[in-house]
């Protein structure tokens, strides 16, 4: 019944008809649909334990009294029914991300674990092992970020619409200070790891990029790992926000991923 329930989401949620972007305001968008057309709950329900799940990890089960979301273990929290929840999809939302949040703040370098939806997410590469020197970079900036949100306050709750308020802080503070643009890249690839399944890349081109144009070498970068995915380097699209320092550039490039 799970396994079928998984296999079944993607032409579930298309049938919605809005973007599975998982985001605040798709949720909004969900509530009124569901108020005016109930015979979408169930979908809905899918839709909506996805959102959860991209913040807080998880896997679904089915069960004879509807959809249950279990989330990543190590948060403790208990199974949620999301078939009940659906008319108030954006305060569940709010009300997990809080918590992932606390959490975060007393386990920095915690990443929340998603049992892939065939079709919804995108190719799990994580059986390949990440390269050392990105281990490394990962962690350190996961601990760096609680400092960082002290440094540079703002709505730094990773969710695509907070990539408004990274951009107008870059255009304030330009690129010249390492810690910052170090915690500003992490940021931004991150909100792509959450909200649209990339997952964090890095491989070394000691030819550089003069002879081999490969412009995702020797630098950390995100990608979907898809064959209808997006990649993108997080400090270029930084560059460029600063370069054409013009409102909704880090919303434009982050809407290349699906």
């Amino acid at each position: 019944m799970t396994s079928a329930w998984r296999e079944e989401m993607q032409p579930r949620l298309a049938g919605l008809g809005i973007p599975l972007d998982f985001s605040q305001n798709s949720l909004a968008r969900l509530e009124v649909m569901v108020a005016e057309q109930p015979h979408l709950a169930l979908a809905a329900a899918g839709y909506l334990g996805e959102a959860l799940m991209r913040v807080a990890g998880g896997r679904w089960e089915m069960t004879d009294a509807g959809p249950v979301v279990h989330f990543d273990p190590a948060l403790e929290l208990p199974p949620l029914a999301v078939l009940d929840l659906v008319a108030r999809s954006v305060e569940a939302h709010d009300e997990i991300t809080r918590t992932v949040a606390a959490f975060r703040d007393r386990d920095p370098g915690w990443s929340p674990v998603k049992e892939h939806t065939p079709a919804v997410d995108w190719i799990d590469d994580s059986a390949h092992p990440q390269h050392p020197w990105l281990v490394s970079w990962l962690a350190a900036r996961a601990e760096a970020f609680p400092q960082w949100t002290v440094d540079h306050p703002g709505p730094w709750d990773f969710t695509p619409e907070s990539l408004e308020a990274l951009e107008k802080l870059v255009g304030s503070n330009g690129l010249s200070s390492d810690e910052f643009v170090e915690g500003a890249v992490w940021y931004l690839g991150e909100v792509a790891v959450r909200h649209r399944g990339a997952r964090w890349k890095y491989h070394v081109d000691e030819l550089g990029y003069a002879v081999t144009g490969d412009a995702y070498a020797n630098r950390p970068y995100v990608d979907q790992n898809h064959p209808d995915g997006h990649a993108d380097v997080p400090i270029s699209m930084l560059k460029t926000a600063v370069r054409l320092g013009e409102p909704g550039i880090l919303r434009d490039r982050f809407a290349r991923f699906r």
